[in-house]
């Protein structure tokens, strides 16, 4: 089972120019400074012209690279990309300057090791929430088998649609923006993934297949243990 993406998107990690986030009061407009967009530059409609300046590039030297979001005070960007040499997605963390946005020296936060997604800032910009399937105890043969389709796929020139995998082993995370202080937060069996905090950070809102059905968004408000929950919501650890 797999969730699909246009694959024109992850080609190319654009935002969005910057006169787009501060409207003419000097404020950063509440839902334009939370997203990145990705976008090939001669892709835009003509309702988008009319609205968003030509994209920007802001990430370099992946092999994909998508899923972007801004930090709170708009000087740090989260995505998850593919680095050269491993199969899945990582976590990282990179400086953004809004007035001359450009490539920058990325961090990765995630452990560089299983699949990866969604990562978000948490309210007050310290820490950052994301998925992570790096616990998988099948995790040297999951690398092996994607490797290996990769290495088929280039000798046979064989060129395969963008597919994504509800990883069973994929679990929440929390740790600070330079990796430390890794906290596991979900470990229950089954894809829990695609989330996000609220805005007072004291709960999460995010996917989960644990009852069989990845359409169903679990979230839990602030515990110390994991409680006994209604089979559609998905139990979250305390929150730092």
């Amino acid at each position: 089972m797999g969730k699909t993406f246009n694959p024109r998107f992850p080609k190319l990690f654009a935002l969005a120019a910057a006169a787009l986030l501060w409207p003419p009061g000097g404020v950063p407009a509440p839902r334009a400074a939370g997203r990145l967009f990705a976008a090939e530059a001669e892709s835009l409609s003509e309702l988008e012209r009319a609205f968003l300046g030509p994209p920007t590039k802001v990430t370099e030297g992946m092999v994909r690279a998508g899923e972007g979001y801004f930090a709170p005070d708009v000087r740090h960007i989260c995505y998850q990309a593919v680095p050269e040499g491993y199969p899945f997605y990582q976590i990282f963390v990179q400086p953004f300057d809004a007035v001359d946005p450009r490539p920058a020296p990325p961090r990765r936060i995630s452990t560089g090791r299983g699949r990866t997604t969604c990562s978000w800032f948490s309210p007050d910009g310290t820490r950052l929430l994301f998925a992570s399937s790096h616990l998988d105890p099948h995790l040297d043969r999951t690398e092996a088998d994607a490797r290996a389709r990769a290495e088929e796929d280039a000798r046979t020139g064989r060129r395969r649609r963008y597919q994504w995998d509800f990883d069973p082993h994929m679990d929440l995370f929390t740790s600070r923006l330079d990796g430390s202080d890794l906290q596991q937060l979900t470990d229950s069996p089954g894809y829990d993934a695609e989330c996000s905090w609220s805005p007072d950070g004291m709960s999460l809102l995010f996917v989960s297949d644990r009852d069989g059905d990845p359409g169903h968004a679990g979230r839990e408000p602030r515990t110390d243990r994991h409680p006994a929950l209604p089979v559609h919501l998905a139990a979250a650890r305390h929150l730092p």
